[in-house]
């Protein structure tokens, strides 16, 4: 009894496993029935086999897993084999990535330090900036006081050697003196108030070119008060004018002044002397028609 039941368990067993079987390939048959073979993943699969499947045999059917299988690890190695160039490629990429970004920190360091430099530039040039203005301005504040307490040279070679018999040469030097007394009285005065070390070798400067200025012009008074005293004309109206001039310059001199005064009066003595004597012996014709001309004294004295 129990060995009926055991074999009909078993034979139940064999029947199920015999219809999952039928089950299995109807799938499979109803599967590749309705498998579309004009379909372009059906083609391009085709097309990939007909590589390598030439023969359509029992044996060709049977190995065609394994020969796809073979394919795949072919193909598997091919991609590794070229992953390999590729990865080397990458790996020069990425050596080549290192090298720009260390040139690269090192340009930004570069960059940074040309940054501060420059900063410490702009810096120093902003200072040497306001230096040079200071000196610009220092020198033009220098030149209009040289220029206000210092003779050009073509001044002082004038006040040196003028010729005062000249009318041009001497407004020129009287110009010129008139600005050397003008200058050594505000260095004077700049000195008194500020004593200035610079003032007094400016003021002993101005006043060596004023000793020697007035002694020029003195000895052209002192020839000038000759000549007329040897000539006795004193008719010339611009050495007249000169002369006034010069003694105004020389009024604030006492030691040239007081000899003006000497020669002047001299000069005029003589002339006046010469005048009388003229007058007494020959009479006076030179500034009147002859029809007028005044006898000498001489002359009319004997007839009285």
């Amino acid at each position: 009894m129990t060995s009926v039941a055991s074999m009909s368990s078993s034979e139940h067993q064999a029947a199920l496993g015999g219809r999952v079987k039928e089950v299995m390939v109807d799938s499979r048959i109803n599967k590749v029935l309705a498998m579309r073979t004009d379909s372009v993943a059906m083609l391009e699969a085709l097309d990939a086999i007909s590589e390598f499947y030439n023969d359509n045999t029992v044996d060709a059917r049977r190995m065609l897993k394994q020969d796809l299988e073979l394919q795949n690890i072919q193909l598997a190695k091919r991609f590794l084999s070229e992953f390999d160039e590729v990865k080397t490629r990458i790996t020069a990429v990425e050596n080549l990535s290192s090298n720009l970004q260390a040139a690269c920190n090192i340009l930004e360091s570069k960059v940074k330090n040309a940054d501060e430099n420059m900063k410490s530039f702009m810096e120093k040039a902003s200072e040497l900036e306001n230096k040079r203005n200071h000196f610009s301005s220092q020198s033009k504040e220098i030149q209009l006081f040289l220029s206000r307490f210092q003779l050009s040279d073509d001044e002082v070679d004038l006040l040196y050697h003028a010729n005062l018999d000249n009318a041009d040469s001497a407004e020129k030097f009287f110009d010129s003196l008139g600005r050397l007394k003008a200058a050594y009285s505000d260095c004077k005065s700049m000195v008194e108030k500020h004593f200035k070390s610079v003032g007094f070798e400016l003021l002993e400067i101005l006043g060596q070119h004023q000793e020697t200025a007035y002694q020029h012009l003195f000895d052209w008074v002192k020839k000038k008060c000759d000549l007329l005293a040897e000539t006795g004309s004193s008719d010339d109206l611009e050495t007249n004018n000169k002369m006034q001039i010069a003694i105004r310059f020389l009024n604030k001199l006492p030691i040239y002044f007081s000899q003006c005064q000497d020669l002047l009066v001299n000069s005029r003595r003589t002339q006046l002397v010469q005048k009388f004597i003229q007058a007494l012996t020959q009479g006076e014709t030179a500034n009147m028609a002859p029809s007028k001309s005044l006898r000498a004294i001489d002359l009319n004295a004997h007839d009285a």
